[in-house]
């Protein structure tokens, strides 16, 4: 989702979740990317890390820069959302004016038959996802 026109000091409405469309069981993780492209013809070098996620610490685990979540999901069920708000730091000046905040959320999935009871011990996560977050530019 756009959300436009966010100034320093406050949040917007944001929710990032999981939902299984597959058929079978599965633990999932995500990977959370985020970027500031400065304002058109500027070069100002702006910080992400004031950028911030109200991670949901309740349901999801952080481990080696990725979320996992606590329980296993079933076919069709949703993960309770990673996030649902993204806040904006007051310390923001003016060189973030009209600048551009992405927020990617890539998911993987590994079977839970078989693989044990905890997402952050399960065999078969891909290293390679890190690899996969890519500019759009550069898929042009």
């Amino acid at each position: 989702e756009t959300v436009l026109n966010v100034v320093p000091a406050t949040a917007a409405d944001q929710v990032a979740y999981v939902k299984n469309k597959g058929t079978v069981p599965f633990f999932t993780r995500v990977v959370v990317e985020k970027k500031i492209t400065p304002a058109e013809g500027s070069d100002a070098q702006l910080d992400a890390a004031l950028v911030t996620l109200n991670i949901n610490e309740d349901d999801w685990t952080e481990k080696d820069g990725f979320y996992f979540y606590k329980r296993i999901l079933k076919p069709g069920q949703e993960t309770s959302p990673l996030y649902t708000e993204v806040g904006f730091a007051p310390e923001m000046g003016n060189a973030y004016m009209d600048a551009k905040v992405e927020i990617r959320v890539l998911a993987q999935a590994v079977q839970s038959a078989n693989n044990g009871a905890d997402a952050t011990l399960a065999l078969g996560w891909s290293e390679a996802v890190r690899t996969l977050i890519v500019d759009e530019e550069e898929l042009q």
